[in-house]
């Protein structure tokens, strides 16, 4: 008498799409655009999961800037990538190692400095403008921590950073 084999109840299609698993920090990286998965435990099963760059990235997928209009939240999330984007360009963060790129591109080293000074009035203008919401700002964007219940907060923040810059 043959014995029937048992079938695997809870199989998982992770997609057509190649993922590789990195060690360290027991993840997968998507070969085409490099984007980090992570598997999760959600009761018996098992689900990938996006992991986010940074808070701001984590509450833009999650519909947090905005619960009730998409446009409107992706309108909150560009505001933060942009007030990101001029907080590097100003080159306020302490850097550990000098960079050996970054004149690359430019003319001579006075068009670089000139160009790092414009950007560093142009955050500060930035930062005197929103007033004490650049508080939350530089909490939750610059230094990554998530807003808890200040979220109404981070999001008349957000408001007038759509107002500074005419989105």
């Amino acid at each position: 008498m043959n014995k029937k084999k048992k079938k695997n109840k809870h199989t998982i299609d992770l997609g057509g799409q190649e993922l590789i698993r990195d060690d360290k920090s027991n993840t997968f990286v998507r070969k085409i655009d490099g984007s980090r998965w992570r598997l999760t435990d959600y009761g018996n099963d098992r689900h990938l999961e996006k992991e986010h760059k940074s808070i701001l990235d984590n509450y833009y997928a999650r519909n947090l800037l905005d619960i009730h209009n998409r446009e409107h939240n992706s309108k909150r999330y560009w505001a933060g990538q942009r007030y990101e984007q001029k907080f590097e360009a100003a080159g306020i963060r302490q850097k550990l190692t000098s960079s050996l790129k970054e004149n690359l591109g430019h003319g001579t080293k006075e068009e670089y400095m000139v160009e790092s000074l414009t950007a560093l009035s142009d955050f500060r203008f930035i930062d005197k403008e929103i007033g004490n919401h650049s508080k939350i700002l530089w909490y939750v964007i610059i230094q990554g921590n998530p807003a808890k219940k200040r979220m109404d907060e981070l999001r008349s923040a957000l408001d007038k950073l759509i107002e500074l810059f005419d989105m």
